[in-house]
């Protein structure tokens, strides 16, 4: 089926929304989904002001809304913090809503140096995608009378800059904001919307994307998406796979689900759960030959009445009943297990060089288990000097391999949440192992690829994250030569051009944030371990075999 349609929401604070608010990209979400439209939210920020997480986790959080920012800053950035081309360079949008000026009017800029601005902020996201649409909002009003009369020039002039910038190829849409929205009944102090002011303009955004959605032919009212799934079993083991679990499909839609393949070294078939007139709780029960160990694959179809149909992939590993217990140690530089149980410390137990421990900033954070930290809320675990053992020995080889055994909390995350990173900052790195979603994203910094690792980064195709104990490496050859594995299948690879001349010795390593306590990602970690080799298939499985917390 349609990949979902990306949806930018570009502004300030009134996009990002204060602590404690959601903003009014909850209430659109809900809108947009519970209308049968498939959308993704992207966008460099996922936080409110203060960093915060938003109050209702169901919604996308991903957006580009700035606090305080003006138009000009949008487009030429502020220090250490990117700008608009930057941010592209992690995402495409197909849409983007952009709702800015407001600050340019509390700071008495001209009508005419935003207009000019806003032109710009379009000719951007059209270098990034020449077919994007971009919504422009006449600002919603405030209470400030002078500030307001600024506001008004200014919505004056949009519909002007829409017509001339409107094109058959790249549509520019109007959307009035102001008309009736009240600041003195909508706001929390004048200018940001409180909850009913967030309801207000999400419903706006709503009315014009669904009169857009309505004329065109855009991919967004999709009945149904069937999802790649994973699973493992074990020698002689059969297992039943709930393939439609993760799908996409619209509640009351008639369809049928059939497997037209065959495994390659084993046997499926449907199994209807005892209810033969619901589709819905079907699953597909897989048998491996006798004696076969290994990765197995086959497809199954989603068939609705009309005659739609949607294909997916599912991969099992079958493993060994006892695991060898045995893991790579050439080129290991840094290994943690997390079987400390209590305390502020994780220890690097590679045996190798100094030890590169780390500290654990809030441990109210974060629980211990058995072989096992647990982050549930937002926290840094960093060491406190450079990583200085990883920059010489990976500098020296020019390779390297990420590995770790993980849980993640949820398939929504984003920033992308750094699991590892050896960085400064949100714009300066050597390397991170992040979540974007449903995809795991790895920002590789060489000659080529910049500070950041943007300019080519290796991402999993969607739907490879799950909330199950997941085994990842990522390695990449003094060649250039990368490659992704999830649960000893290899997900995606590509060449990242370039050598580590540039990376940076004073950068420090971190587990579930970045170093500036941004972008943190939630869930278990049971292994991790940093290489200066890159990883062949055979030691990548070496590994996955080996579990989690076997040595």
């Amino acid at each position: 089926m349609e990949n979902p349609v990306n949806i930018v929401t570009i502004g300030n604070s009134i996009t990002q929304a204060a602590p404690g608010l959601n903003s009014f990209r909850r209430d659109l979400w809900n809108l947009l989904t519970q209308a049968g439209y498939s959308i993704d939210f992207v966008g460099s920020e996922n936080r409110t002001k203060d960093n915060t997480f938003f109050p209702d986790p169901s919604f996308d959080p991903d957006h580009e809304g700035h606090w305080g920012w003006r138009t000009d800053e949008i487009i030429n950035g502020r220090s250490g913090e990117g700008d608009l081309a930057d941010w592209l360079l992690g995402y495409t949008p197909d849409i983007a809503l952009v709702h800015l000026g407001s600050n340019d009017a509390l700071q008495s800029n001209s009508t005419a140096s935003t207009v000019n601005e806003l032109s710009q902020v379009i000719d951007i996201l059209r270098q990034d995608n020449p077919n994007v649409t971009v919504f422009v909002a006449q600002l919603i009003p405030t209470t400030g009378s002078s500030a307001n009369q600024r506001i008004n020039d200014l919505n004056s002039a949009i519909p002007a800059l829409v017509a001339d910038k409107d094109t058959a190829t790249s549509r520019v849409i109007r959307v009035d904001q102001n008309t009736g929205f009240n600041p003195f009944a909508d706001t929390y102090d004048g200018i940001h919307p409180n909850q009913t002011g967030e309801a207000k303009m999400a419903q706006r955004w709503f009315d014009a994307l669904q009169t857009y959605f309505d004329s065109t032919d855009a991919p967004v009212n999709l009945v149904f998406d069937a999802i790649a799934d994973r699973a493992s079993t074990t020698l002689d083991t059969s297992i039943n796979i709930s393939v439609l679990a993760n799908d996409d499909i619209s509640a009351g839609i008639a369809f049928t689900l059939v497997a037209p393949g065959t495994a390659e070294n084993g046997t499926i078939s449907i199994n209807d759960n005892g209810t033969p007139n619901d589709s819905y709780d079907d699953f597909i029960a897989y048998t491996p030959n006798p004696g076969f160990t290994g990765t197995d694959r086959f497809t199954y179809t989603i068939v609705d009445s009309s005659g739609g149909t949607d294909t997916a992939n599912v991969t099992v590993s079958v493993l060994p009943g006892l695991p060898p217990s045995t893991r790579v140690t050439a080129g290991l530089l840094s290994l943690y297990t997390f079987d400390e149980g209590s305390g502020s410390t994780v220890f690097d137990v590679s045996g190798v060089g100094t030890p590169l421990n780390l500290e654990i900033s809030n441990l109210g954070n974060v629980t211990w288990g058995n072989g096992v930290l647990n982050l549930t809320a937002a926290t840094l675990i960093t060491s406190l000097q450079p990583a200085s053992k990883l920059f010489s020995s990976i500098t020296a080889t020019q390779e390297i391999t990420l590995e770790a055994w993980l849980a993640p909390a949820n398939t929504t995350q984003s920033g992308p949440a750094r699991i590892a990173t050896l960085s400064k900052d949100t714009v300066n790195r050597n390397v991170t192992l992040g979540q974007d979603g449903d995809d795991y994203n790895v920002r590789l910094r060489t000659t080529t690829t910049g500070n950041n690792g943007l300019n080519k980064m290796l991402t999993s195709p969607e739907s490879w994250v799950s909330t199950d104990l997941t085994h990842v490496i990522y390695s990449r050859e003094a060649d250039g030569d990368a490659f992704l594995y999830v649960d000893n299948q290899l997900v995606t690879t590509d060449t990242i051009t370039g050598s580590f001349s540039n990376w940076d010795a004073n950068y420090r390593f971190a587990l579930g944030s970045e170093l500036d306590g941004s972008r943190s990602w939630l869930g278990s970690l049971d292994l991790v371990a940093v290489y200066n080799q890159a990883f062949d298939a055979s030691e990548v499985e070496q590994n996955f075999l080996a579990g989690s917390n076997m040595i």
